[in-house]
């Protein structure tokens, strides 16, 4: 049989779920025995922005539940944060499009309000998930009265090589996007690369959430250990001006030796601006200790010894 490449934008359709009867994914049998692994088949670095691999693709379906898999890729070396990883997401949960060069954002802007049936999930759960040793463990989100909970996303790097200038580092939940999310009690640690084979960001690039256009959601009790920030939120379209976090709320996370907690692109002329309106930030604890990379005499160094 010849493969077939399925992508985000293909036109593919699958059957969804019903809020009685929710299409499940999840794992069975021997309790004993070991979970299954999910990986990308290609074990290549990726060289280059081109085709990208996330294990599950999931867009236009609603009323999906994926429960207690394992998306954990093992066929190179944890410490190894210099070259690209093998696999670009675990789950793409929701697809987007933007053109920031033409400035219309075709596919989520002009369905900003609703979604885009075709490539947003509606009603979707992520739970109880493992995530690591890859770029992302949630590669693209674009989702609606969804939830991502429970979740462990461990130790990401970068996409792609390009040679140092700019790389596309990694983190635990990338290109949120969406409306009346829950992102809560998640486990992100070691979200953090080098910057490619040609030099080194000292473990800087990276991030645990990366926000394009989030509204009307809660980002609550997730803790975040050793990655080089907690949050960040910014647009692909600088004529996009409707893009950024209406009505969010950050509250009861734990962020640990985590560089910086929330960078906002507020300022004109940022590539990545974006409108910041109404977030509510409360209750979070934020610790920069000894055992932090990213401060005071540790700097630049891996003191969780993952990566020497």
């Amino acid at each position: 049989v010849s493969p077939v490449t399925i992508g985000p934008f293909d036109d593919l359709t699958a059957p969804s779920g019903t809020p009685d009867e929710p299409i499940v994914f999840s794992n069975y049998g021997d309790p004993n025995l070991p979970l299954p692994n999910l990986i990308f088949p290609t074990a290549s670095y990726r060289q280059y922005k081109g085709p990208r691999g996330w294990v599950l693709e999931f867009a236009g379906v609603s009323n999906i539940i994926v429960d207690g898999l394992q998306f954990n890729d093992f066929r190179f070396p944890y410490s190894d944060k210099s070259n690209p990883a093998f696999t670009h997401g675990g789950v793409l949960m929701g697809s987007y499009n933007n053109s920031k060069i033409v400035g219309n954002d075709t596919i989520w802007g002009t369905n900003r309000d609703n979604g885009n049936r075709t490539s947003s999930v509606f009603n979707f759960t992520l739970r109880n998930c493992n995530f690591s040793n890859m770029s992302f463990g949630i590669g693209s989100v674009s989702a609606f009265d969804s939830k991502i909970t429970r979740n462990t996303f461990t130790n990401f790097k970068s996409t792609i090589d390009t040679f140092g200038v700019n790389d596309v580092l990694g983190g635990g939940i990338e290109a949120l996007n969406g409306k009346r999310l829950e992102i809560s009690y998640n486990y992100i640690r070691g979200a953090w690369a080098k910057s490619g084979r040609k030099s080194s960001t000292q473990g800087m690039g990276g991030i645990g959430m990366d926000v394009f256009n989030l509204q009307d959601s809660k980002i609550i009790y997730n803790t975040i250990v050793d990655c080089s920030g907690f949050l960040e939120a910014g647009s692909l379209d600088l004529i996009d001006t409707l893009s950024g976090m209406y009505n969010d709320t950050i509250a009861y996370n734990k962020i640990i030796n985590s560089y910086h907690v929330l960078t906002l692109h507020t300022r004109c002329g940022d590539p990545f601006l974006a409108k910041q309106y109404n977030l509510r930030f409360w209750n979070n604890v934020c610790i920069e200790n000894n055992f932090s990379r990213f401060s005071g005499i540790n700097f630049g160094v891996d003191i969780y010894r993952d990566w020497e």
